[in-house]
């Protein structure tokens, strides 16, 4: 079966799913360190490096006019978001067991 013309081989979809899935990985990474910790810069970087590639790949994509699956668009976007606000501190929420009093 072959591929409509509005649409990148399969091959290319699914690199850049698992391109997008491993920067998504180093973002949940980078976000459970501690911020200024030597271990977030190296999972920052990390995540900087696994954003690049697929950046590269959808706009050449789009740029040819064809589409994506818009769940990988929104997935790699979150993650160069992500990036500025990791430098500055951001954190992940952590859940507590316990209820605030108003709860």
């Amino acid at each position: 079966m072959t591929d409509p013309p509005n649409r990148p081989p399969r091959e290319v979809i699914d690199r850049l799913i698992d391109e997008v899935a491993w920067a998504k990985t180093c973002l949940l990474l980078a976000a459970g360190t501690a911020p200024g910790s030597l271990q977030r810069q190296q999972e920052l970087e990390k995540l900087r490096e696994a954003v690049v590639n697929p950046r590269s790949v959808v706009n050449d994509v789009l740029g040819k006019g064809q589409v994506l699956p818009q769940a990988v668009l929104i997935e790699l976007r979150t993650c160069e978001l992500a990036i500025p606000r990791l430098e500055a501190g951001a954190v992940l929420r952590s859940t507590s067991t316990q209820r605030s009093p108003e709860c």
